[in-house]
């Protein structure tokens, strides 16, 4: 009986389960009175301990040993269960283990059932399986007969409802969002006048090319470093994250690199998907050089473009926040040269109306009535105060003729002759106060008029005019230089670029040499093999054709 369950591989289901089938079809003889039962239960009739199943010539049936009962319940589950199917269930207990399996439990509102993800399908999952997600699996069913359990085995999961991608970049989003990587206060700002832009794409898409055609025309004087990367597909992320850090190296080692421009086209969110993974965001976020992010169009939003300094909304839209526009620049600079001339004419309008104002008030238009009208003032004042001293000698005459008429009533010769000469000495001092008086006032007079010669409107006037002219000199010599600097600056750009242009380098003698058929640049000669067809150009356009034999490969 026990070699009947011992299946090997060589063994195919159908035989299996008619071997089984046979087994439990065979009559048993109990050791009491029969037990009726509708349905047959071939488990419970082998293991039962009171009733052991007898064979055809009424000897004892050996028992199964358990591993032969899980090998049989195996086999059957192999033979009816479905292939595959797809089950919707909620997760819980969920459990990665050290070697990368994923163990966990589906189930509803009534019932659950065991599953487990192999290590090589969970290494590829977009998304974190938590417990309490409502998810969407695809699998195969399993007995694991060394434990006895029924597993389900997930080779396909995914968010019920909402797509794998779409929940692993909302995880990610909301996880570097916590970390800060999202917030305004660590975006850098970007360079006015960059001199070096290095972009981070393809160098086969359609982004390089649109970004390469908008520094050119915009401002050609711009150095372009590519860095070409895969952008979709395994890997890619990790060449990104490569790149950036790259640039980073050749920043601070190298020269200076003012912008990366990091993206690609558009295209679906699978294609998109390299710019969602982690390594990409957080090498944005440590760069120490200002990221502008370009990936896809206007409608695409990836990672990057919320972890970049600043997102654009295309490739070109890219390159047009990068540099400015040397067209705008050459009016704006026009616009501040004749800004500047405007300025110094009004300036100059300004000065002369306020000079006009200045000749037209009255004290600079006449200034010699002022003078007249002080001078009659002194006249006036100096006739007041004559008259004023006359009457207090008219009253001191009176005075004295009183008092003499007194005296002479009493006879006081001496005592007159005293007073006599003591009004003569104050007559005398009298007057020659009187005539200081007058001569200090004369004197004021004279030194006013002295003032007002010097300070004569007409020589202010002058000297006024003699330093606006100067003025207008130097401004005008200031506005001749400022437009000489531009304008040679302007040609140094022009020379620079001429010095770029390639057909300039194939006129000192160079050549450029191309495979015939894609037309790529031949940069190293291991890249050429016997065979090969090669375009070389030289000076004027003109080609030769070639073919690379192994005698012509000299490494």
């Amino acid at each position: 009986m026990q070699k009947e369950f011992e299946f090997s591989d060589r063994d195919d289901s159908q035989k299996r389960f008619s071997r089984l089938t046979d087994f439990f079809s065979q009559p048993e003889k109990p050791a009491s009175a029969p037990v009726e039962s509708p349905v047959p239960q071939a488990p419970e009739s082998v293991c039962a301990s009171d009733q052991l199943p007898m064979d055809t010539a009424g000897k004892d049936r050996k028992p199964m040993t358990v591993s032969q009962l899980n090998d049989m319940i195996k086999a059957l589950l192999e033979v009816h269960a479905p292939p595959r199917f797809l089950v919707e269930g909620e997760v819980s207990n969920c459990k990665r283990h050290g070697s990368g399996h994923i163990y966990l439990t589906l189930k509803d509102e009534r019932s659950g059932i065991a599953a487990v993800i192999w290590r090589s399908v969970a290494s590829k999952l977009r998304f974190d399986i938590q417990d309490g997600q409502a998810v969407l699996a695809g699998g195969r069913l399993d007995y694991y007969s060394e434990q006895g359990k029924l597993q389900v085995i997930i080779d396909r999961i995914e968010p019920a409802g909402l797509g794998a991608l779409e929940l692993a970049f909302r995880q990610l989003a909301d996880k570097l969002r916590r970390e800060g990587l999202f917030d305004e206060r660590h975006k850098k700002s970007l360079p006015r006048y960059p001199q070096t832009i290095a972009m981070i794409t393809s160098d086969t898409g359609a982004a390089v090319r649109d970004i390469h055609q908008t520094l050119n025309r915009r401002f050609p004087a711009v150095r372009q470093l590519l860095f070409p990367v895969r952008v979709q597909g395994e890997g890619a992320a990790q060449e990104i994250a490569a790149a950036i850090q790259e640039v980073n190296r050749r920043h601070q080692q190298v020269g200076p690199v003012d912008v990366m421009i990091v993206g690609r086209g558009g295209g679906s969110i699978e294609d998109l998907w390299a710019f969602n993974e982690e390594v990409v965001a957080r090498a944005i976020f440590a760069s120490k050089i200002p990221v502008i992010s370009a990936v896809g169009h206007e409608i695409d939003t990836t990672i990057a473009d919320l972890v970049a300094d600043v997102r654009a909304a295309t490739p070109t839209a890219a390159a047009e926040l990068a540099v400015p526009d040397r067209w705008e620049l050459n009016r704006r600079l026009t616009d501040l040269s004749e800004g500047m001339t405007t300025a110094i004419q009004n300036r100059l309008e300004q000065l002369g109306d306020w000079l006009q104002g200045v000749q037209q008030r009255p004290m600079f238009a006449r200034p010699i009535e002022r003078v007249n009208q002080y001078a009659q003032t002194v006249d006036q004042r100096a006739s007041l105060l004559a008259g004023a001293v006359q009457n207090r000698l008219n009253r001191a005459r009176r005075q004295l003729d009183e008092s003499a008429q007194a005296l002479r009533q009493i006879e006081p010769t001496r005592r007159v002759g005293q007073m006599r000469s003591e009004l003569s000495q104050r007559e005398l001092r009298l007057s020659q106060a009187t005539h200081r008086c007058i001569k200090a006032q004369s004197d004021r007079l004279a030194g006013r008029e002295n003032r007002w010669a010097r300070l004569d409107p007409r020589n202010r006037i002058e000297q006024h005019g003699k330093t606006l002219g100067q003025m207008e000199h130097r401004l005008g010599q200031m506005a001749s230089h400022l437009l000489k600097m531009n304008r040679q600056q302007l040609v140094a750009i022009e020379q620079q670029l001429k010095s770029l242009d390639p057909k300039s380098v194939l006129k000192r003698g160079y050549s450029i040499t191309r495979l015939a058929g894609s037309g790529q640049i031949i940069g190293d000669v291991a890249a050429l093999k016997a065979g090969d067809r090669v375009l070389t150009e030289l000076k004027e356009q003109q080609f030769f054709e070639s073919e690379v034999v192994k005698e012509d490969i000299i490494k």
